[in-house]
């Protein structure tokens, strides 16, 4: 293993004395006779006085979400890949599925999808990020911790997060057809073909895409699609199947991490358990809390375990609990939870992400919110109630009421089920791309969607519209 190149120093957005970030690191690891390159985020971590200060290596998340389309996406895959060959038995059937949906989410490109299952967002660097709990509400969650049930712990994070829960049915119709769109690669595997490996990955994206424009023009007329949850539901398996492969590279590639640093045990240990895919991540996601503590997500790829590094009390319970347990072991936060050490780790996460959840909320408010690592554009909503009254001189009812007469014919300005007149509210804008959808709500809850070009917008309400 080989350390290239360090580049970046400073310490953490929020001047955290728990948190220096020490720079970039390029290493190159050898599996299976493979040289791959992997570029990491080398940090020194203060684990409070128990453990002391410890080096932390990850992946960028940001970039890694972006597709994995990173030295790292490609690095993670190969690296997957070539760990079969150090197996006598070979890969697995299960093996073969994870690859092709990890490489599926790769050629997927950017896909906010995954958003609408399980929020994992970024904050913009100006974030409330010192927002933290009162009293009563920490003490509700130190009381879930000290009943000593997992699944209350599960349930409250999911909570926050989950925003798609799948019933058994739903979720083993969309896994077969999931696995039909997967059956010609397994075929060309089968077959030894890499050609055909290729031609379906660049399949895959395109079937995807034009199912996504169809059903967004379906949604659009009706209000309603069955193809979105099933979009959605492919983007989310295959973003965790990516992401439990870059779980077990982890533990390919720590062993030489820890002979070329000088790593200690406390080190090693705080990466295992931070890198490990919590709980049982092969079950069917039907929304309890059988998919693990983060849904199948590694907690250093999720924003919570970002917000954990800068917070010095959290960092603390940790760092006593390892050295009392020696270990997270694979991060299964299923075990007996009669060690108090060990309810400070769950207190600790569990305020970590409640914590992250009220400043994304708040940043969502002010439009601050970045998406796969890159800003999201500012909805057209935020102008209509500020800048649009101004402009326009008129009050926000009525310049809501001129937009939907504006954007609607006559025809279509009534609810098609009960005839009552649609409406349109101030946060009914979201930017998608080249246009607007313009989202028109009626009392009994029947929902319509209109995509609307910028020009046409900008007429409507008389000001410059940020694009």
């Amino acid at each position: 293993m080989k350390n290239t190149v360090s580049v970046r120093t400073g310490s953490s957005r929020i001047g955290s004395v728990s948190r220096k970030i020490m720079g970039d690191v390029t290493i190159r690891a050898r599996i299976a006779g493979e040289d791959l390159n992997f570029n990491l985020m080398h940090e020194r971590i203060d684990l409070g006085p128990a453990a002391g200060w410890v080096d932390y290596f990850s992946f960028n998340g940001s970039r890694l979400r972006d597709a994995g389309k990173d030295i790292n996406g490609a690095a993670i895959t190969a690296a997957f890949r070539a760990s079969w060959d150090l197996r006598k038995e070979g890969p697995t059937e299960d093996d073969r599925r994870t690859l092709l949906m990890a490489e599926m989410y790769r050629a997927l490109g950017r896909v906010d999808a995954i958003h609408r299952v399980y929020i994992n967002q970024y904050l913009h660097s100006d974030a409330d990020r010192l927002c933290t709990l009162n009293l009563s509400e920490r003490q509700e969650l130190r009381t879930i911790v000290e009943s000593g049930r997992p699944d209350l712990v599960h349930a409250e994070i999911e909570n926050l997060f989950l925003q798609s829960k799948t019933s058994a049915t739903d979720f083993f119709t969309r896994r077969f057809m999931l696995d039909g769109w997967l059956q010609p690669a397994m075929n060309a595997w089968r077959a030894g073909t890499p050609d055909g490996l290729n031609l379906w990955k660049e399949g895959v994206a395109a079937a995807y895409r034009k199912l996504q424009r169809r059903s967004e023009k379906i949604y659009a007329k009706s209000g309603h699609c069955l193809v979105h949850p099933f979009l959605r539901f492919a983007a989310y398996e295959a973003f965790v199947e990516f992401q439990r492969c870059a779980s077990e590279v982890w533990a390919m590639i720590l062993p030489g991490l820890q002979t070329r640093f000088a790593l200690s045990a406390v080190s090693i240990e705080f990466m295992r358990g931070m890198h490990a895919i919590t709980g049982p991540a092969k079950e069917p996601a039907l929304g309890d809390h059988t998919r693990g503590f983060l849904y199948g997500q590694a907690l250093s790829l999720h924003p919570v375990g970002r917000w954990l590094l800068d917070r010095p009390s959290h960092l603390a319970s940790i760092g006593t609990w390892l050295v009392q347990c020696q270990g997270i072991g694979e991060g299964d936060i299923d075990r007996p939870m009669d060690e108090v050490a060990y309810q400070d780790v769950l207190f600790a996460l569990l305020c970590s992400a409640h914590e992250y959840a009220r400043a994304r909320k708040s940043s969502e408010n002010r439009r601050n919110l970045r998406t796969n690592g890159n800003w999201k554009q500012p909805r057209v909503g935020s102008h209509i109630g500020t800048a649009a009254i101004r402009c326009n001189q008129q009050g926000e009812a009525d310049l809501l009421d001129t937009l939907r007469i504006g954007l609607l014919d006559s025809k279509t300005r009534d609810c098609p089920v009960c005839n009552r007149p649609l409406q349109l509210r101030n946060d009914s804008f979201e930017m998608n791309g080249a246009v607007i959808d313009v989202t028109f709500q009626c009392e009994c809850g029947h929902v319509t969607v209109r995509q609307v070009d910028h020009d046409v917008l900008k007429k409507l309400i008389g000001i410059s519209i940020a694009a």
